[in-house]
């Protein structure tokens, strides 16, 4: 079975920080042996509630396997710190990226490398969402995708919210990334939600590229994460409409099907 890293990304939110963590002890999981990767940002300042994360990364007992600790000696920003766990593909191989207002469902794993074995070498595959939308974020209306009948489906729209990368996915897109950095996304044709982003952004680079290279993300049709958005340096206040409901009864069987053979795309 492949097992993805799961890197956990920190930021000056020490209880978001603890409740992930917590959520993530509580998985159900074959076998103990999981490396769990706790990226910290430095704080610009010297915030109390930064120093806090530091204490809960160091306390926290990892039962599924090993814990890794890296403490940034400099403040990153959220954007360069996600392209620098990213990054961390080319150590780990797959890595399953969790920002710190994310709670997991105790079956995230299970998925995660199900999904992982089966569509692993799909060129059409650009990442894997684990979690599922309940709204549409362009409008903010209630978001039903038709069901197939499997575990997932595809769209052409990245996820911050619970995603999965190969080495290969993740080098096909920052490589792409590294050419298109400068690119005015006023003159792109892609939502003006998106636009409006600004630069500290890593994902929009992320949706641009799908459109740009007819690319996917698969997306479950009951969620194995959901965000708590709470206060941080792309939240102002916390709100709920992006709450989605986890899938809860137990599921150890998995059902996809190739990406040419979907009827939902």
């Amino acid at each position: 079975m492949v097992k993805p890293t799961i890197i956990v990304i920190g930021y000056n939110r020490p209880k978001s920080l603890n409740r992930l963590l917590t959520s993530l002890n509580e998985m159900e999981v074959e076998e103990k042996d999981i490396n769990l990767y706790i990226s910290l940002d430095k704080a610009k300042n010297d915030d109390v509630g930064n120093n806090e994360c530091v204490n809960v990364a160091n306390d926290f007992e990892w039962k599924l396997g090993n814990k890794i600790v890296d403490i940034k000696s400099s403040n990153y920003g959220l954007k360069n710190h996600v392209l620098y766990c990213g990054d961390l593909t080319e150590k780990f191989e797959n890595v399953i990226v969790l920002e710190d207002d994310i709670v997991v469902s105790k079956y995230m794993y299970k998925y995660a490398c199900s999904l992982l074995e089966f569509y692993k070498d799909d060129a059409n595959i650009a990442g894997f969402s684990l979690y599922s939308f309940p709204r549409n974020f362009n409008n903010l209306k209630k978001f039903n995708p038709l069901n197939n009948g499997t575990d997932c489906y595809f769209m052409k729209i990245a996820c911050s919210w619970g995603q999965m990368w190969t080495k290969k996915q993740w080098n096909d897109f920052y490589k792409w990334y590294l050419q298109n950095e400068k690119i005015d996304f006023n003159k792109e044709d892609t939502l003006e939600v998106i636009k409006g982003w600004g630069n500290k952004s890593w994902l929009k680079y992320y949706m641009l590229y799908l459109v740009k290279n007819n690319k996917y993300y698969t997306f479950p049709y009951e969620s194995f994460t959901t965000n708590f958005s709470d206060v941080g340096v792309h939240c102002e206040s916390v709100n709920n409409n992006y709450q989605a409901n986890m899938i809860y009864d137990k599921k150890n069987d998995f059902y996809f099907e190739k990406f040419n053979k979907s009827s939902v795309i």
